[in-house]
């Protein structure tokens, strides 16, 4: 499948136990799929450093909220944000501010 969106990251917990987190991670993961935007799904749990670089550089309300997507590095958004704009039919255009 072609598309200009590459290196599209979700970050999330597989492990935190919380039936909020697993479940709008669903649904932001379906979301992308819907709007044929391929992602590697991060469980922040494993890898310390994708810990860190989450809560580094995300530019959300609270960088500790999952799940969140990260597009060739730049934040695009929090589950609420991107949710959002999947029901304003804005979802792609805060992926193409970033190309």
């Amino acid at each position: 499948m072609s598309t200009k969106y590459n290196n599209v990251k979700l970050y999330t917990s597989l492990a935190s136990g919380s039936v909020f987190i697993t479940k709008n991670t669903t649904r932001l993961a379906n979301m992308l799929i819907a709007h044929g935007i391929p992602f590697e799904e991060i469980d922040i749990t494993v890898n310390i450093q994708d810990k860190e670089y989450l809560h580094t550089h995300s530019k959300a309300r609270n960088p500790r909220a999952l799940p969140q997507v990260f597009m060739d590095g730049n934040y695009i958004g929090d589950f609420d944000t991107l949710n959002e704009a999947n029901e304003c039919g804005t979802f792609n255009e805060l992926f193409d501010a970033q190309l």
